[in-house]
C-alpha cells in the first residue's frame, strides 16, 4: 500500500518509457539507412556466398578501370555461377559414365527417359536436369544438366577455342577473369573444371593458347546512339601495334563520341581478314583488367 500523499506508482511505467525509446531508436536509424542507400527500412541485407576462393572475386559485371570514361558495366556470368558447385575428383564422373552411350544415337524418347531417370542437374544438384550433355569432341554422354550449367560448361569450352566472329560474352568473361586474377581466378569453377576432366592449371594453358592466337588488336566504334546490332555500321580502326595503342585510341574515341555510342576494343586472329565488325576477344573497358574484374572483398 501507497505511503500517504504519495504518488500512486504507475504500474510498467518505466518499462514502457524504455520500450518506446527502444522503438524511435529504431525508427530514426531505419530512416537514416533510408535516406543513405535509397532501400526500404525493412529490406534484407543480401549476404555473400560463404567459402569464397582467394582471387575468385564477385561475378558480377565490373566497371572501366578509367574513371574518366564513366562506368562500363561488362555483363555478369550465368547467375548459376554465384555458388560455386561441388567438387567430384575427375575419376568419379568417368566412373559414373557409360562410354558407350553416344548423344547421336539416342532417340528423343531415350534422352527423355534418360532425364527422368536422373531427375537432378549432376554438376550443381540444385536444379532440374534438362539437357543431355556430351563431349562435342567424342559423342559421349557426361551426364545429365540443368539448362543454368549446361549453358555455362559451353561456354568454358568455347572460351578455349578461336572464335569464327565474336566470342560468347561468358567466354570472354572467363579470359578477363583469368587476365586479372590469373590460375587463382579459376578455383571457383574447380567443380566444373573436374566435370570436363580439366585441372585449373590445364585450362589456364589453354586460355593462354587462345589469347596467344587472338593477337591483333583494332578499335571500334558508332556514331548512331544506337545500341549495336546485326546491321550496326561500325566504323573500325587498326589493326594497330599493341594493346597500349589500342587502349590509347579506345579512350580518345570514348571522350570525343560521349556514353551515347559504343565503342570497344577487339582482339583478332591474324589471319589477314578485314573484319566489317567486332570479331575475337571484345573487350568493352578501358585499362588493366584487374581494376575491372580483379577480386574485391
Amino acid at each position: 500500500m501507497a505511503e500517504a500523499g504519495g504518488a500512486l506508482p504507475q504500474p510498467g511505467g518505466a518499462g514502457r518509457e524504455e520500450t518506446a525509446m527502444a522503438g524511435w531508436t529504431r525508427l530514426v536509424a531505419a530512416l537514416a539507412r533510408r535516406r543513405r542507400t535509397g532501400t526500404p527500412a525493412d529490406a534484407p541485407v543480401r549476404a555473400e556466398p560463404a567459402g569464397r576462393p582467394p582471387g575468385a572475386g564477385a561475378l558480377g559485371g565490373g566497371r572501366s578501370a578509367g574513371t574518366a570514361d564513366g562506368p562500363r558495366p561488362f555483363p555478369a556470368p550465368h547467375p548459376a555461377r554465384a555458388v560455386p558447385v561441388p567438387v567430384v575428383p575427375a575419376d568419379q564422373w568417368q566412373a559414373r559414365r557409360t562410354p558407350q552411350l553416344l548423344y547421336a544415337r539416342m532417340s528423343n524418347a531415350e534422352r527423355a527417359r534418360l532425364l527422368r531417370q536422373r531427375p537432378d542437374c549432376e554438376l550443381c544438384v540444385r536444379r532440374e536436369s534438362a539437357a543431355v550433355d556430351h563431349d562435342a569432341g567424342t559423342g559421349r554422354v557426361r551426364g545429365v544438366l540443368c539448362r543454368s550449367c549446361n549453358s555455362w560448361l559451353g561456354s568454358m569450352e568455347a572460351a578455349l577455342c578461336v572464335p569464327r566472329n565474336r566470342m560468347q560474352t561468358q567466354a570472354a568473361y572467363l579470359h578477363w577473369r583469368f587476365e586479372a586474377g590469373g590460375t587463382a581466378a579459376l578455383a571457383w569453377y574447380r567443380g566444373e573444371l573436374s566435370y570436363l576432366g580439366l585441372s585449373e592449371q590445364e585450362f589456364a594453358d589453354g586460355l593462354r593458347r587462345v589469347r596467344r592466337l587472338l593477337a591483333v588488336p583494332c578499335v571500334y566504334w558508332t556514331d548512331d546512339g544506337q545500341p549495336p546490332s546485326r546491321d550496326t555500321q561500325w566504323t573500325k580502326t587498326g589493326p594497330l601495334q599493341d594493346a597500349e595503342e589500342a587502349d590509347r585510341h579506345h579512350r580518345r574515341l570514348r571522350h570525343a563520341l560521349g556514353d551515347g555510342n559504343v565503342v570497344v576494343t577487339a582482339f583478332e586472329p591474324d589471319d589477314g581478314v578485314n573484319s566489317p565488325a567486332p570479331r575475337g576477344l571484345v573487350k568493352p573497358f578501358t585499362g588493366d583488367a584487374c581494376s575491372v574484374y580483379g577480386y574485391r572483398a
